[in-house]
């Protein structure tokens, strides 16, 4: 059965392989096969999770592990949506049949998590090109702020009152108040001065160089404005040798937040731009983070009390855009540095 398994994923992985680099525009067959192996875990036995097979097959396909996404998002989306629409004895066009870009589909798909209703009234408009993708963008942004600003006050309201609240707005956006886990930007501070997450060789040196820089951009090519890595650390101290004035590229994506890790899809973009990939996260999230890293990601935990916990350690791989992050990188500490208020 294992091998049967694995058979029908190869096939699919090589279908999928022709498909991207000879049809970009047909999104819908790409879902369609992408769907098969979720739905009949066509990646046990070589993968961990179906999230985990997406990496893989990004990388195999030198295809944006994003882009793969939002394929099976617009799939997965217009799939719940006609499920509706059938249920209440309205037919739908088959998915192969639509003449539309799945970033429209997506957003309503984000929508559709708040407000079905709501999406339920746009998917129409969108599919029959009434609405363009900025209107439906608009929607979300509007339905985003809304869930923002009940997100803020309930960091204000008595705990006999958090019940409703969580019912009203969902557990998602009250578990962000929670104070006994260490935060995003604590994880920062702790790597700035840390560097016990990783086995740091102490040759004779002229000078050991660590730094670290937040929220460094690239650009990755599958949107218009720049990605955002949480940490770059710059570091010699892993080097075996003394003689050498290359600084290794550590990139760290910290995730304190189940739902926000389970649908970030964009961090494999990183790992070019760096020699060592690293998820960190809560202790919470540690096993759910092995079934998500790809091989060769290294696996980090991080306490309320900022203690660093190696969990997997990353796999040193070509970092093919070194000069782009070294550029980035002195840009934005010559900014901060010399920055002049005018």
């Amino acid at each position: 059965m294992a091998d049967e398994k694995d058979t029908q994923l190869t096939q699919i992985e090589h279908e999928l392989t022709d498909l991207l680099v000879t049809d970009r525009k047909a999104w819908a067959k790409s879902y369609l096969l992408m769907n098969r192996v979720q739905v009949e875990k066509l990646y046990e036995g070589k993968y961990r999770s179906f999230t985990q097979w997406m990496n893989a097959l990004a990388e195999q396909t030198h295809y944006n592990v994003s882009t793969l996404w939002a394929r099976f998002n617009a799939g997965r989306t217009y799939a719940d949506y006609s499920e509706r629409m059938n249920s209440i004895g309205k037919t739908t066009p088959k998915v192969t049949d639509l003449d539309i870009s799945p970033d429209s589909i997506t957003i309503v798909g984000k929508i559709a998590k708040s407000d079905k209703s709501l999406a339920d009234n746009l998917m129409p408009k969108v599919l029959n090109k009434e609405l363009s993708r900025a209107d439906v963008r608009q929607a979300f942004y509007q339905i985003r702020q809304q869930k923002h600003n009940r997100a803020l006050a309930a960091s204000s309201i008595p705990d006999n009152e958090r019940k409703s609240l969580e019912e009203e707005a969902g557990k998602d956006f009250v578990a962000l108040l929670d104070t006994s886990k260490v935060t995003a930007g604590e994880m920062c501070e702790t790597y700035e001065h840390s560097t016990s997450w990783f086995a740091p060789t102490r040759p004779h040196r002229v000078r050991d160089v660590y730094f670290t820089v937040e929220e460094l951009p690239v650009y990755s090519g599958t949107t218009r404005k720049a990605r955002r890595m949480d940490i770059c650390a710059f570091t010699n101290i892993d080097q075996k040798f003394s003689a050498t004035n290359k600084l290794t590229i550590h990139c760290i994506e910290n995730k304190v937040d189940k739902n926000d890790l389970l649908n970030d899809h964009k961090m494999a973009e990183y790992v070019p731009y760096c020699d060592y990939f690293w998820l960190s996260v809560t202790p919470d999230l540690v096993d759910i983070a092995k079934d998500y890293i790809a091989d060769g990601w290294g696996l980090l935990s991080v306490d309320k009390d900022r203690n660093i916990a190696p969990i997997i350690k990353a796999k040193k791989h070509d970092c093919l855009f070194r000069d782009e992050t070294y550029s980035q990188a002195l840009s934005k500490i010559a900014f901060k540095k010399h920055h002049i208020e005018y």
